[in-house]
């Protein structure tokens, strides 16, 4: 069977307004139907976000239903305050007033202004809705949404969605049809049918718009993003008859053409990190929201493991006072963990190809070898050839000899083929990663 969201969401929203409570307790209340009041237990005042990307034959429908949606009942009210915010950096033309949701006073305004001002009578207390008059081209403000809605027609932008964001929902439509993804599909699935190099199209077949054969599947896409939007706000606050749509393929003249198989997201095997340095405000952000497993800080980590800049490496794992390890295969692939502030642990992943070529990981100030750190390499001896631990401006390196060596990390053991090497400045080490990427 699937795996039920109620958790992943619930942990979710919790990591972002609360502290000092466990997500995994709030799952479990959740599916055992106990309503928990976020509101009284919440240390710190923040806003779910919510953020739908584009606003033009989807997104202009979608964003006012939501609104009206949102801004009346309890619903908002028990989960907390949200923000609904709407990106697209399109103005409102003549040829979209037949089948987007703009009048002709709207044509020349930022397709996101004049939506937020049609809204004005659905700001609440406690539902902010804002307009952001520019494209989304980069992962930061996917990073920086609990919940990411993309609704535009931009292969690259869903390819950022899927990747960056954990709670996502992928409209398309053309014509009287439309797609939906959402984060239970399988990834392979989802990879296949989002090809960065395919171009993007309107709503409309070809011609529609000029001979009036207007098509109406954006309303589909708009009506299934609103149901699926509100059951995960449901499922957020507890209530244990939500149910979310299931990701699907249809069209207004033949029905349900069919529906994705979901995928049990919690037996996937981790995959590698890719590395890519992302904008420094980024992954200061994200360290200070506490976010410390984001995507992005991984990237980052591992772009400087590959080149080696171990000083800025260990700069990022103490700004996060977090212990980081990074784990590169036979294949020059890289998997990096987050641990805590006192351990992290050596652990291969599963689909990784043997031997490992080096686990480096930091320590909070000095570089040395820890009976944790022992253990692991003991443990993974034989298919380990080199271990780096990374102090404040030093490291220490050991590397597996065939047989027994004078300086070793531990007489009488298998320990004996790691060499015990003197501490040196990062500047003096040599070329430890010779990843082909």
């Amino acid at each position: 069977m699937p795996s039920d969201p109620a958790p992943r969401l619930a942990q979710k929203h919790v990591r972002h307004r609360m502290a000092g409570y466990s997500g995994h307790a709030v799952a479990a209340n959740i599916i055992e139907g106990e309503k928990m009041n976020i509101i009284e237990k919440q240390l710190e005042e923040k806003e779910l976000v919510i953020s739908v990307i584009g606003a033009g034959g989807i997104g202009s429908l979608l964003v006012p239903a939501l609104a009206r949606a949102l801004c009346a009942g309890e619903l908002v009210k028990e989960i907390g305050p949200v923000l609904l915010q709407v990106f697209d950096g399109d103005i409102v033309e003549e040829t979209n007033l037949q089948h987007q949701n703009f009048n002709s006073s709207d044509v020349g305004s930022k397709k996101v202004d004049a939506l937020v001002a049609s809204l004005r009578h659905c700001q609440t207390p406690d539902l902010r809705i804002v307009g952001v008059p520019v494209d989304v081209r980069t992962a930061t403000p996917i990073v920086h949404s609990d919940i990411t809605i993309v609704a535009v027609d931009s292969m690259p932008v869903r390819n950022l969605v899927h990747r960056y964001s954990e709670l996502w929902l992928d409209l398309r439509c053309q014509g009287d049809g439309f797609v939906a993804f959402d984060f239970r599909v399988d990834s392979k699935v989802v990879s296949q049918s989002t090809p960065l190099e395919a171009p993007s199209a309107s709503c409309q077949l070809p011609g529609a718009v000029e001979s009036g054969n207007i098509q109406f599947g954006h309303h589909l896409a708009a009506a299934h993003g609103a149901q699926w939007l509100v059951q995960c706000l449901r499922i957020i606050s507890g209530q244990t008859m939500a149910s979310m749509p299931n990701p699907q393929s249809a069209n207004i003249s033949f029905g349900t053409l069919g529906r994705f198989e979901l995928d049990n997201i919690n037996l996937k095997p981790k995959p590698s990190n890719e590395a890519i340095n992302h904008p420094s405000q980024l992954i200061i952000d994200l360290v200070s929201s506490g976010n410390h497993d984001a995507l992005p800080i991984k990237e980052t980590l591992a772009h400087h493991a590959y080149a080696k800049d171990w000083q800025s490496l260990w700069n990022l794992a103490d700004s996060m006072g977090r212990e980081v390890s990074l784990l590169f295969d036979a294949e020059d692939k890289v998997w990096v963990d987050i641990g805590t502030a006192g351990q992290v642990k050596l652990s291969p992943p599963e689909g990784a190809k043997i031997p490992f070529k080096l686990w480096i990981h930091t320590h909070p100030r000095d570089a040395y070898w820890s009976s944790t750190d022992l253990d692991s390499i003991l443990m993974f001896s034989r298919i380990l050839e080199q271990a780096l631990v990374l102090g404040h401006d030093h490291c220490k390196r050991s590397i597996r000899m065939p047989t027994t060596v004078r300086d070793n990390l531990e007489d009488g053991s298998e320990l004996s083929l790691w060499t015990d090497e003197p501490t040196v400045k990062y500047e003096s080490l040599e070329v430890v990663v010779n990843a082909s990427r």
